[in-house]
């Protein structure tokens, strides 16, 4: 992305903050859930974010 403005970059930080918390909070609870369905939920959800994280990233490369 070209031009970007500090605002806009600052924004963008505060979207990958909250992403990188999110994949760190989902894989937590993954690690210390004793139920295989809501670990595999967990997981899931930690890879979605991953996901969205590294789109969020790229977009600023």
């Amino acid at each position: 992305m070209k031009n970007i403005t500090e605002k806009e970059l600052s924004a963008y930080n505060e979207l990958l903050t909250q992403e990188k918390a999110a994949v760190e909070k989902f894989n937590y609870y993954a690690q210390n859930c004793k139920d295989p369905n809501l670990k595999k939920l967990c997981k899931e959800a930690a890879q979605r974010h991953q996901e969205h994280f590294n789109i969020i990233f790229a977009q600023i490369q």
